[in-house]
C-alpha cells in the first residue's frame, strides 16, 4: 500500500471529528483526504499498467523487469514518426545495430517499422545485446515520449526473460 492511501484515509476519518466544531475544517480535511486517496489509487493503477507484461513466454520466465528506462530519441527520427503509433503502452522491438558508426553495440528501438531511438550505453544495453544474441525474449513498451526544450525525453519499460530450467 502506498503512503497516499494511508494518509488520505487518516485525513478522511479524522475530518469527521471536526464536523461539530468547524464546517470549514471538516470540508478541508475531507477534501485533502479524498485528494490523497485519489492520488494513491491513480498511482497504484499506473504501477499495475506498467507491469502488464506476462511473467512467462513460451518456455521463458521473466528474470528482470525495469520501469522508466530512459532512451535516446533523436529529433530527426521522432519528428518523422506517425504520432498515432507513439502512444503509452505501444510494443517496442529491440534491434541490434552492429554497423552503427557511433556505437557498434547500439540497440535501436522500433514501434512497428518506425525507429524511435536507441537504448543508452549502459548495463541494460549490454544485457539487451546478450539476450538478443542468445535468442532469449526481451520485451519492451513505451512509457513516455515528450518534447522538452526542443529535444525529446523517452522512457520504456523493459523485461528480460530466461529459459525455464
Amino acid at each position: 500500500m502506498n503512503w497516499q492511501l494511508i494518509v488520505g484515509a487518516i485525513f478522511f476519518a479524522t475530518s469527521f471529528t471536526f464536523i461539530k466544531e468547524s464546517v470549514s475544517d471538516f470540508a478541508l480535511g475531507l477534501l485533502i483526504g479524498c485528494a490523497l486517496i485519489a492520488w494513491g489509487v491513480w498511482k497504484r493503477q499506473r504501477i499495475q499498467k506498467s507491469s502488464r507484461l506476462p511473467y512467462s513466454i513460451d518456455g521463458y520466465v521473466m528474470a528482470y523487469s525495469y520501469d522508466d528506462v530512459k532512451f535516446y530519441p533523436p529529433y530527426e527520427i521522432i519528428s518523422k514518426a506517425p504520432k498515432g503509433k507513439l502512444i503509452r503502452g505501444a510494443e517496442v522491438k529491440l534491434v541490434q545495430e552492429p554497423t552503427n558508426p557511433v556505437d557498434h553495440d547500439a540497440v535501436a528501438l522500433y514501434i512497428g517499422d518506425q525507429k524511435i531511438g536507441y537504448l543508452l550505453r549502459n548495463r541494460l544495453q549490454d544485457m539487451a545485446n546478450e539476450y538478443i544474441e542468445k535468442g532469449w525474449p526481451v520485451k519492451a513498451s513505451l512509457v513516455k515520449l515528450k518534447r522538452n526544450h526542443g529535444q525529446y525525453d523517452g522512457m520504456i519499460s523493459l523485461s528480460f526473460f530466461n529459459p525455464i530450467k
